[in-house]
């Protein structure tokens, strides 16, 4: 068992002084099945690559005796069927076995020497075994078998996922660091990866899916507003521990502010009383020095409760400092006078010979809250796509009110560079409207000084929804809306859904959002 140590590790980023991290002190067994947990924006990512060694601490040391892999990646496309992309991203098998061959059919005492060093690195691998291995981790993630052989371009987003992991996992040696490996996956799918994971020695997973993270850890890295907390658990253990301590910090908080007040209350007493003491001492007769003694003792008494009073203060400032509450979110959305918005007549889509859609009839009216639920592959993103217009479907029809105007926050992100304010001119949203939404997902003005580039994927997700709320519309149209997005924006997301009731179509995955906001289920199969 290794141990990754982080030794006063503070980091920022050098071109516009973002902190991220000060003074870090963290020891991290490989054997742990860590999750990795935080708002957007508090450097989950920016660990992650600090561990791979992608960034290097901007002051401290990060000791990482292993080799480290990070999900997702850049992976190799040399081959067209799944099982050999796999096996490329696993080791270069096909480069061994291509050296043997010619070594086999030129036959020297040169190439000799070469094919016995060659077949000793393609063992050590278990080239002879590769494919058998596979076949049993694809089983495992739940990958039907007949995935090995298709066109890996065919695949669909979540089935490429899944793939991809496994290609890592069975890379010998290798300690994986996984960044939001549910996003795209299904219901079933993310039930599939969470068995998987728990089934494997090592790991650390960033993701915000509650019932994931509990179905594959033992512990919780938390990175919270002030401090980094390292627990032993699952999600649910750590959450419930997280409740109990700010509940235990909100009781000590009152108790100490009702006691600063009785103690200010006394402090100041004890100096009315002194002045008044030393105020009797002019033109008294009688013993001055035993006034001024009571005076004194007042006033000492006075000093002494105000020492007390600032350390409860204190005490007080130090309390629930990693305490978060989402604000509360206003979704803005015209309404017209007609309640027929769109409605489809055996509406059919084709990727080539390839059918997607088939006959699909449905109807949304003003204030449905439609949610397009089904496997990865049955055509969820298709269907929005041809609603919003950016897809026309191959037979039936779609019709949709002539004065419908439609707002579309994608799976593929709309802004990916650039700066704020240039998009926001380009876009004519009005910056003002941009900077009150953006502000309740806890981004500020300094996010309009950041080139959007260094923005993590939570961030520029939620950019992508501020958008998409500052566009006039009469209907949302959302593709998973909560990938990357942490739960306080869940919570803020869903509990103005069911305030405001807007009209929706969203494909999302988590099956406690979907189940919460909507009115009408349409599934595709």
């Amino acid at each position: 068992m290794s141990t990754i140590e982080i030794q006063n590790m503070s980091f920022y980023y050098s071109k516009f002084y973002k902190e991220i991290f000060k003074d870090v002190n963290l020891k991290l067994h490989s054997s742990w099945k860590l999750g990795l947990v935080g708002r957007n924006g508090r450097g989950k990512t920016t660990l992650l690559n600090l561990i791979n060694n992608d960034l290097q601490p901007s002051t401290g040391k990060i000791k990482v005796p292993l080799n480290t892999e990070k999900f997702p990646f850049a992976y190799k496309e040399n081959y067209t069927k799944t099982i050999d992309i796999v096996k490329e991203n696993i080791a270069n098998y096909h480069q061994l076995e291509n050296i043997m061959t010619k070594c086999v059919n030129n036959w020297n005492k040169e190439n000799s020497r070469l094919y016995g060093n060659v077949i000793e690195k393609y063992e050590n691998l278990n080239g002879y075994s590769i494919n058998s291995m596979i076949e049993r981790e694809f089983n495992y993630i739940g990958l039907a078998p007949d995935t090995l052989y298709r066109d890996f371009k065919s695949l669909s987003g979540g089935e490429k996922q899944k793939a991809l992991l496994v290609s890592l996992f069975l890379k010998k040696n290798s300690f994986l660091l996984i960044d939001e490996p549910t996003n795209h996956l299904d219901l079933k799918g993310r039930k599939n990866l969470s068995r998987y994971l728990s089934q494997k020695n090592g790991f650390i997973v960033v993701s915000h899916d509650r019932n994931f993270l509990d179905g594959c850890i033992d512990h919780v890295l938390s990175i919270n507003k002030e401090t980094i907390y390292l627990e032993k658990g699952n999600f649910s253990s750590w959450i419930y521990n997280k409740n109990i301590k700010e509940g235990f910090e909100t009781r000590t908080k009152k108790n100490i502010e009702k006691q600063v007040k009785i103690l200010e209350e006394s402090a100041n007493k004890n100096r009315r009383w002194s002045a008044d003491k030393e105020k009797e001492k002019i033109g008294c007769r009688g013993n001055k020095g035993a006034i001024g003694s009571v005076a004194a003792r007042l006033m000492k008494r006075s000093i002494s409760i105000e020492r007390r009073t600032n350390q409860m203060l204190k005490e007080k400032k130090n309390l629930l400092k990693n305490y978060e509450t989402a604000k509360e979110l206003y979704l803005s959305q015209s309404k017209l006078e007609e309640d027929l918005y769109i409605a489809t007549k055996d509406l059919s889509f084709c990727y080539g010979d390839k059918k997607i859609i088939d006959k699909l009839n449905f109807k949304v009216f003003k204030g449905d809250r439609l949610w397009v639920k089904g496997k990865n592959g049955c055509g969820k993103t298709t269907l929005l796509k041809i609603i919003s217009g950016d897809l026309k479907g191959t037979a039936g029809k779609i019709e949709k009110n002539s004065f419908l105007n439609i707002s579309v926050g994608n799976q593929n992100l709309k802004w990916t560079q650039g700066s704020l304010n240039n998009l926001l001119i380009q876009s004519k949203i009005s910056k003002n409207k941009f900077r009150n939404i953006l502000s309740y997902f806890d981004l500020g003005e300094e996010y309009f000084d950041r080139p959007i580039e260094t923005f993590s994927q939570g961030e520029l997700k939620k950019i992508d929804i501020t958008r998409a709320l500052c566009t006039d519309n009469h209907l949302f149209i959302w593709d998973e809306p909560l990938n990357f997005m942490d739960i306080l924006f869940r919570t803020q997301l869903e509990e103005a859904i069911l305030k405001f009731k807007p009209t929706i179509i969203f494909v999302e995955h988590d099956e406690t959002f979907g189940k919460s906001v909507a009115n009408k289920i349409l599934s595709l199969r």
